[in-house]
């Protein structure tokens, strides 16, 4: 058992790149009054431990489970369709209350993987699993909880065994193993309390017990930052039956995400870590950037049109009643078509609003519309704020993160409590050479 790793799932890259030549050097720091950063803060972000509470209309509903936590993402799967919450990979289909998936491939995983992290410390995620693959193949059916392709715990089912699995790191996988049955197997849980990750099974989701005898080990450091992934992988190109998956996470207490002005990191390391997900458009080739983190972020972008260059959270955050902050003190030797920004954005990735340098400009836009801008002034617009207050969204700049001066305001257009939050650059145009961009800070000043 162990084999697999998920090569399609929480992948996060650990490149360095230091760009021998800098364009353009910017200090990002986001943050809001009364935060205090996590002991320790070079390590990553600080995370609240409270339940996320809704401020008004703009908030979305109130929550009574810990924020960020498995009860942000569950699913009864009644709807026909995708939630914006998850992404799905391979041969799946949501119909009839259950999500189906028919793994086809021996090296991709093919099921529904989180588009966000969570935390399972002192909880846990719950699925249940109605109809299983063929259990005389060695196709295998899975609920993995991943940091990375080489981090991660599971439940799995592979030729008739169910199997409690855990990597921490290289080597072949630690599992403790036993026949399925698929009536007293028909839930599977993955828990954590007090330093221990335990694997249990129910026939009716209600009593558990230990998957086998030992299913349980020492919870690693990254266990508070994990996808969730149901779905599993076939032996070969063939697909060997299908399997199902109902209920997830419908005990649990509700939960939402955790203010946007409770996350932080001063990137001081030699890499990127699970807070955050380095991405670049176009994917394929060169992909004109990459972005590392290497005592700071690093944005090394190219004149490829339309390139973006990127660090995603990797958790959702709430805006509503929240700020974010950017501390820009330079911005110098840049390209046309070259831009910086601060962006928050919904799962349906068309509700967007974005901060940015663009060509002399200092710009504040929502979704796809046109932009407002003003001329950018480097002593008076040394940082940039978005924040939510009584249902207005603010856009502003400041010289010392003490006196605001609004770039647009604009009413609340959507709901604000599931925001992916990016930094990073973009190419519209073709230039020649490169731009290099640094960020050192984030959520790093506090005021």
């Amino acid at each position: 058992m162990g084999e697999h790793y998920l090569d399609t799932v929480g992948v996060r890259s650990s490149i360095l790149l230091v760009p021998t030549r800098l364009y353009a050097t910017l200090t990002l720091a986001l943050a809001a009054c009364g935060f205090k950063p996590a002991v320790g803060g070079d390590a990553g972000s600080g995370q609240a431990a409270d339940a996320a509470t809704g401020l008004g209309p703009d908030a979305g509903p109130s929550y009574t489970g810990k924020c960020g936590s498995p009860g942000a993402i569950h699913d009864d799967f009644t709807d026909p369709a995708l939630d914006n919450e998850w992404r799905a990979s391979g041969m799946t289909m949501e119909a009839n209350g259950v999500v189906s998936v028919t793994p086809s491939s021996s090296t991709n995983f093919g099921g529904y993987i989180t588009k966000h992290r969570v935390d399972l410390t002192g909880t846990n995620v719950e699925v249940e699993v109605p109809q299983m693959l063929d259990t005389t193949s060695f196709a295998t059916a899975a609920l993995y909880l991943v940091a990375d392709p080489t981090h991660y715990v599971a439940i799995t089912q592979l030729h008739g065994m169910l199997n409690a699995e855990w990597r921490d790191g290289g080597g072949t996988a630690t599992d403790v193993s036993a026949p399925y049955d698929p009536a007293k197997h028909r839930w599977w849980r993955i828990s954590e309390a007090n330093g221990t990750v335990k694997f249990e099974v129910s026939g009716d989701g209600v009593t558990y017990a230990a998957l086998a005898g030992s299913a349980q080990v020492t919870s690693p450091s990254w266990i508070d930052d994990v996808e969730i992934a149901i779905g599993g992988y076939s032996d070969s190109t063939i697909a060997h039956g299908t399997v199902q998956f109902d209920n997830l996470d419908g005990k649990l207490d509700p939960a939402g995400w955790c203010k946007a002005d409770t996350f932080s990191d001063t990137f001081q390391r030699s890499s990127v870590g699970y807070d955050w997900t380095p991405r670049f458009t176009p994917t394929t080739g060169a992909a004109g950037c990459m972005p590392s983190v290497n005592s700071g972020a690093h944005f090394d972008q190219s004149g490829i049109p339309n390139s973006r260059c990127w660090l995603a959270s990797g958790r959702a955050y709430d805006l509503a009643g929240s700020r974010v902050y950017a501390h820009v003190p330079a911005i110098v030797n840049t390209r046309p078509g070259w831009t910086a920004f601060l962006r928050a954005l919904s799962d349906n990735v068309t509700d967007a609003m974005l901060i940015e340098w663009d060509t002399g400009n200092l710009c504040a836009q929502i979704r796809s519309e046109i932009p407002i801008c003003r001329p950018y002034d480097l002593a008076s617009d040394l940082y940039w704020r978005i924040g939510e207050a009584g249902g207005t969204l603010v856009f502003d700049a400041s010289p010392d993160a003490q006196t605001w001066t609004p770039v647009a305001t604009v009413p609340v257009p959507f709901l604000l409590n599931a925001l992916e939050i990016q930094v990073g650059t973009e190419a519209t145009l073709s230039f020649a050479g490169g731009v290099s961009l640094v960020v050192s800070g984030y959520n790093e000043t506090q005021n």
